[in-house]
């Protein structure tokens, strides 16, 4: 069966964007994620948090004692899903965890009074370098801390996997791990086994079920159509003499509409042999 894979976005109507979540997160100590940026996590009573806008990406962590001396939270983020570059060691940090991808920045909060600790790191030549430009903001309130990390502190990435946990300063034990089946709960080195994944223009809301070790699409490319007059045509040829009805072929088409469906949109048509198209009521 001949297959023919065309990735396009649809050309009449639409306007492809950097879709961004639910919204801008204030870095006050007071949580105001919504119920779609919270996540379970490995430890019974402690939610993460994560959400992005077009600026920022935003994270959270609540749990009953985040806020006390000696308490690490964590955050490690890989920028580039399908490339090698990064690390899959964390921080050396009294303890040596395995990562679930090549981590590219890594952020970390210690609770400690009067002299709280934050810094961000960048992985480059085999070492985790340290105090990298942070223009972003943190608080810690009773119980949550909050961070909000500048898309452009770390390369301004459009695709992006997370983990995020906390550990005791001395490495005697590490929770709180979102995703919440990426680790369980105890002392000792941990492999993290699975991760949060977005492509950022994707516009789905942090916690959906998708994000769970999501794929991304490996040099995966679309085009942006002004929902006016732009389109792709494609000549004539030889290859498309032979799609007809005595011939099995594929044809698919990966869309993403912004603006309301007209009455009958197309994606896809050749004259007098097939077309594909949305009509008003479709999703």
């Amino acid at each position: 069966m001949k297959q023919f894979r065309l990735f396009l976005a649809l050309f009449v109507s639409l306007t492809i964007t950097n879709a961004q979540s639910n919204h801008t997160i204030t870095i006050d100590g007071t949580n105001d994620f919504t119920a779609s940026e919270n996540f379970s996590t490995s430890t019974s009573g402690w939610t993460d948090y994560f959400t992005w806008d077009a600026t920022n990406l935003y994270f959270g962590i609540s749990g009953t004692d985040v806020d006390t001396d000696g308490k690490v939270s964590f955050i490690y983020i890989d920028i580039d899903p399908t490339g090698s570059n990064g690390s899959t060691s964390s921080i050396s940090w009294n303890r040596n965890h395995t990562l679930p991808f090549n981590a590219d920045w890594a952020f970390a909060y210690k609770a400690q009074s009067g002299a709280d600790y934050w810094n961000l790191r960048n992985y480059s030549g085999g070492a985790w370098l340290a105090d990298q430009t942070f223009n972003g903001s943190v608080s810690l309130g009773s119980d949550f801390l909050e961070v909000s990390i500048p898309k452009a502190d770390i390369g301004t990435p459009t695709e992006i996997k997370i983990v995020i946990f906390v550990q005791n300063d001395d490495g005697t034990w590490t929770w709180s791990s979102a995703p919440s089946n990426a680790i369980t709960d105890g002392a000792g080195d941990k492999t993290f086994s699975h991760y949060l994944g977005y492509t950022l223009a994707d516009g789905y809301t942090p916690n959906n079920t998708n994000a769970l070790d999501y794929v991304m699409r490996k040099n995966s490319a679309y085009l942006s159509f002004d929902g006016t007059d732009d389109y792709v045509r494609y000549a004539n040829d030889a290859t498309l003499q032979r799609m007809d009805a005595a011939t099995n072929y594929t044809i698919e088409a990966w869309i993403y509409p912004t603006n309301a469906v007209d009455e009958y949109d197309r994606v896809l048509q050749r004259y007098y042999s097939f077309n594909i198209q949305m009509y008003d009521g479709d999703n």
